[in-house]
């Protein structure tokens, strides 16, 4: 019991932090990625570990379904504006001022890029990109991951040209979104 114990220990610890990251970047509430979060780490240890081939892909794979099923039901304007976290209401501090503008310039990606840039962000490769999207349909195939990913930095990279420099002075790019995401 204490091996499984450690496991969970150390799979929290190293995917806590980047499952909420990756649902507050998709537009959800603070409370309720944790809550998805949660929900991700409960799915994945209920699954038989000697049938999980690829750890990082399954539990993306995982939180990608919770993700969707979490986007069907509609939202009100509260909760909208709880997800936008209270120093993003209250402070003008560069540091919100950057993260709001690169909330903005993500979520002017579709739905497609925005997964796979911010999967790509997350440390996974391409080939695990695949295999996580291969579980939610549509499957995206290789060369369509690179293309996203493409597709998604050229068109960061374009609209962050477009924004005026934020509050530091600073344009944003599609690495300078990647850092920042990472960074949160």
């Amino acid at each position: 019991m204490t091996t499984q114990h450690n496991h969970t220990a150390v799979l929290v610890r190293e995917f806590s932090d980047k499952l909420n990251r990756f649902f507050r970047s998709q537009g959800v509430a603070y409370a309720e990625a944790q809550d998805l979060a949660q929900e991700t780490f409960r799915v994945f240890l209920e699954k038989d570990p000697s049938t999980i081939q690829n750890r990082n892909a399954f539990l993306w794979g995982i939180a990608h379904k919770k993700l969707l099923q979490s986007n069907t039901r509609p939202r009100n304007y509260e909760e909208y504006r709880s997800s936008l976290g209270p120093e993003a209401l209250t402070s003008l501090s560069q540091r919100v001022d950057r993260g709001l503008r690169v909330q903005a310039l993500l979520m002017q990606l579709d739905d497609e890029e925005r997964r796979v840039f911010l999967l790509r962000c997350e440390g996974l490769t391409v080939d695990e990109i695949v295999e996580v999207t291969s579980r939610t349909p549509p499957g995206l195939s290789r060369s369509t991951v690179n293309r996203r990913l493409a597709d998604a930095r050229r068109r960061i990279d374009q609209l962050g040209a477009a924004l005026e420099p934020g509050a530091a002075g600073v344009s944003l790019g599609a690495d300078e979104v990647a850092d920042h995401y990472r960074d949160e």
